[in-house]
C-alpha cells in the first residue's frame, strides 16, 4: 500500500454498537474500546507489534481485522454523540488512539484526527492547551520512534495531516482572540518541535510577541 492510501479515513460508521448498553439503552463506549483493544491483541503478530518498542514490524499487519474495524467505526460514530469536551478527548486518546499506535495501525490512528479536532475545539483556556497536547503528544512520540526506520515519503504523508491539524486549529483559536491562540500554540509545541524543530518554535513565539495583538481581529 502507498503512503497516501495508508492514511485514508475509515469507512462511514454504523448506527449501533453490539458490545453492551447502559441503562438508557445507549452503547457502552468503554466496552467497545476494550473490544477493539482485545481484537488488536488477538490478531497474529498483534502482541509483538504492541510490545515495548510500540513500532510496527514487517510482519505486523497494518490493517485491523474486519471485526475490529467494524467496532472502531461504530465507536467513532457514537463517541461525539455521547461524550463531549475533555471526556471525549480522553476516551479517544486513551481508548482508541494509544492502542492503535501501539499496534502500528497508522491509517486508523490518523483517521481519528477529524474527531479529535472537533473535540479539542470545544475547550478553552488551560484545558484547551492540556487537551491539545494530550491529542498531539502520542502522534509526535510515534513519529520520533519511527524516524530513520520508515521511508521518507511515508513519514511526509504522516506529517502533513498533523501540520494541517495544527494550522486549522490555530486559525480557529485566533478567531477567538489572542489568549485562546496562545493556549492552542502552547498545547502544540511538542508536535511543532517534532515536525519543524526549535527554529519553528522560536518563529511562532516571535509572531505572537510582534503580531499577537492583531489575532482575532480579521
Amino acid at each position: 500500500r502507498g503512503a497516501a492510501s495508508t492514511l485514508s479515513s475509515p469507512a462511514s460508521s454504523p448506527s449501533s454498537l453490539p458490545n453492551g448498553e447502559n441503562a438508557l439503552g445507549q452503547p457502552d463506549l468503554d466496552v467497545g474500546a476494550e473490544s477493539v483493544t482485545e481484537e488488536i491483541g488477538n490478531e497474529e503478530f498483534g502482541n509483538e507489534a504492541a510490545s515495548a518498542s510500540a513500532l510496527p514490524t514487517d510482519a505486523a499487519p497494518t490493517e485491523l481485522s474486519p471485526a475490529a474495524e467494524a467496532l472502531l467505526d461504530q465507536l467513532i460514530h457514537w463517541a461525539p454523540q455521547l461524550l463531549e469536551g475533555e471526556a471525549l478527548v480522553n476516551f479517544c486518546v486513551d481508548g482508541l488512539l494509544v492502542p492503535l499506535l501501539a499496534a502500528g495501525k497508522v491509517r486508523h490512528a490518523w483517521g481519528l484526527l477529524p474527531l479529535l479536532s472537533q473535540a479539542v475545539r470545544t475547550l478553552h483556556g488551560s484545558k484547551h492547551a492540556h487537551q491539545v497536547d494530550a491529542v498531539l503528544h502520542p502522534f509526535a512520540d510515534y513519529l520520533r520512534q519511527i524516524d530513520g526506520r520508515t521511508e521518507p515519503e511515508q513519514i511526509n504523508a504522516m506529517r502533513k495531516p498533523l501540520a494541517d491539524f495544527m494550522l486549522n486549529l490555530w486559525k480557529e483559536n485566533a478567531r477567538q482572540g489572542i489568549w485562546q491562540a496562545v493556549y492552542g500554540i502552547d498545547g502544540s509545541l511538542y508536535m511543532l518541535l517534532t515536525l519543524e524543530g526549535a527554529e519553528a518554535v522560536m518563529a511562532v513565539a516571535d509572531a505572537a510577541a510582534n503580531d499577537g495583538a492583531l489575532w482575532g481581529q480579521n
